[in-house]
């Protein structure tokens, strides 16, 4: 799970690169318009359907001062307190909250042990997220479900998403585990019958 914080994290710093890459192309751009602009004289006076063909936008990318951009970048990396980070980022302190089982959900489904997040739910639906691979869930419910009297009736597995439908008597009981980027897996028990 380190693994995947990790790569989280440089997700978000790149992210945050280049946005702050696209702020400077922006500003650059609206420099260029300004000077046009004063060029032309009054705002009024601009041809807007001609600027848009007069533009140079090979001088455009020239202008920007690459290195003075990198150094920037530089500037802004060095002052992430990364210590501090992770406990001003909601969830990724590594210390979820205490969640409880919605009031009257059956004791007899299964809900998978470790940290969990955003539990909420009521007696014939639950969901919660929980930081596990999406094997491990599908793994789990197989198992405890039978171990609790359930039997799979149909599963449906594709690349990041699962559904199991299990039957009890009269009842039934839909599992979805959904691949999350920053949770590992949402998963959303449904009951029926």
């Amino acid at each position: 799970m380190r693994r995947k914080f990790f790569f989280r994290l440089a997700w978000g710093i790149s992210v945050l690169l280049i946005v702050s890459m696209g702020c400077q192309l922006v500003n650059n751009i609206r420099d260029v318009v300004a000077l046009a602009s004063e060029a032309v004289g009054l705002a009024t006076d601009i041809d807007i359907e001609g600027l848009a063909t007069d533009i140079d936008l090979e001088g455009i990318a020239t202008e920007i001062d690459l290195d003075q951009l990198a150094t920037e970048m530089e500037a802004m990396a060095t002052e992430i307190d990364i210590e501090n980070l992770m406990t001003d980022i909601p969830l990724l302190d590594e210390t979820p909250e205490v969640v409880a089982t919605p009031v009257g959900f059956p004791p007899d489904i299964p809900i998978m042990e470790g940290d969990k997040y955003d539990m909420s739910g009521t007696p014939t639906r639950l969901e919660y997220s929980i930081d596990v691979e999406i094997s491990t869930a599908v793994d789990f419910y197989r198992r405890e479900m039978a171990a609790r009297g359930w039997a799979e009736q149909s599963s449906h597995i594709v690349e990041g998403e699962a559904e199991l439908i299990f039957q009890k008597g009269a009842q039934r009981a839909r599992v979805k585990i959904t691949e999350d980027f920053f949770f590992g897996v949402v998963i959303e028990i449904l009951l029926e019958g």
